[in-house]
């Protein structure tokens, strides 16, 4: 008994709870002892598995939370909120998520002419023969580029950065293709590129180092408009808005 009062107190609270588990009747001191340290041995007994059960819960659902953190605008209150909501209620919505989501990531994959999204080798943009090949639109994400093309202002070919330049962040040329789209703008068939990167301040220093880049080697660089309100990120702003700005267009 006296060892079991000792492994009590280095459990801590868990172990003082135990230990007034067994309440001890007056005057059967000797079968009170006996009876708690049989319950201080059973609950110690099962008390492991018990935990090992509840930490393995806990990982997963620690692990789905993190997970969730990765959206944008998701923080541990909104991703807890979303996990317990689609373990609680949506099972069968949260399978299909995590079956769409790997889906997406073993199929989607990089145009091989202008980086966007696409699950060919080639997107379906670049394929189409019908566009003006003489006209080039540098977009900072496939999102700026289906809201440019939602406008039918555009009928040239796109090429998608993916990113913009932010040198605090560790975001350089290298990391926003800038060697794959002097390649495409210097092909030959291209004369016109447009900078349709965001009016950001990473946008317009974006906009800037690829216009001296581009219009060194001998092309037409125009900026879009401002009709696009400063500091606006693009994907957010009107389609009539964002078409306004294609066609008052100017040279950077």
């Amino acid at each position: 008994l006296a060892r079991a009062n000792e492994r009590s107190a280095a459990m801590g609270p868990l172990g003082s709870l135990l230990n007034r588990s067994v309440p001890m009747p007056a005057g059967c001191s000797e079968c009170s002892s006996m009876e708690r340290l049989h319950s201080l041995q059973y609950f110690r007994g099962i008390l492991p598995a018990l935990f090992r059960q509840f930490d393995h819960a806990y990982r997963a659902l620690q692990q789905l939370v993190q997970a969730l953190r990765h959206l944008p605008g998701i923080g541990p209150k909104s991703a807890q909120r979303i996990a317990w909501h689609l373990l609680q209620h949506d099972r069968e919505g949260a399978l299909q998520l995590s079956g769409a989501l790997a889906d997406a990531v073993s199929r989607v994959r990089h145009c091989l002419c202008c980086n966007t999204f696409t699950e060919e080798e080639v997107c379906e943009t670049c394929r189409d023969t019908d566009r003006d090949a003489s006209l080039l639109c540098v977009t900072e994400t496939p999102a700026d580029q289906v809201v440019i093309e939602q406008t039918m202002a555009f009928k040239g070919y796109y090429f998608v950065l993916m990113g913009s330049l932010s040198p605090l962040d560790g975001v350089g040329p290298k990391e926003i293709a800038f060697d794959r789209l002097i390649r495409r703008a210097t092909d030959g068939l291209v004369k016109e590129v447009v900078l349709a990167t965001g009016f950001s301040s990473e946008g317009e220093a974006t906009a800037h180092y690829i216009g001296e880049m581009l219009k060194a080697r001998g092309l037409t660089v125009p900026r879009l408009a401002r009709g696009v309100p400063v500091g606006a990120e693009l994907e957010y702003v009107d389609v009539g808005t964002v078409a306004r700005a294609f066609l008052d267009r100017r040279r950077s």
